[in-house]
């Protein structure tokens, strides 16, 4: 499962990184929602959750747990995909 996550964060990530990004404010709004999902403790995110595929009606199974452990990882991917694209240097959009 947590290469599904890694899967599905990396395009995402490479949007946080300036050099990958296509313009700033893609990279600024992607970086806005990295620091809101970092700044949420795991617990709170996870409650918050249940809550919302609840209240939904969102039958719990595999794809609400895929969902929330994307959402989860995303931030930490992100990260490593940005610092690695900012080490590569080069041109782009975001800076």
């Amino acid at each position: 499962m947590s290469a599904l996550a890694v899967v599905i964060s990396l395009p995402l990530a490479l949007l946080a990184a300036p050099n990958t990004s296509p313009n700033s404010f893609v990279y600024q709004a992607t970086r806005i929602v990295l620091a809101a999902l970092r700044s949420v403790p795991e617990i709170i995110m996870g409650i918050s959750l249940l809550i919302f595929f609840t209240t939904l009606n969102i039958g719990l199974g595999f794809a609400t747990v895929t969902i929330s452990h994307v959402t989860f990882c995303f931030p930490f991917v992100l990260i490593a995909v940005a610092v690695a694209g900012r080490e590569a240097g080069g041109g782009g959009g975001g800076g």
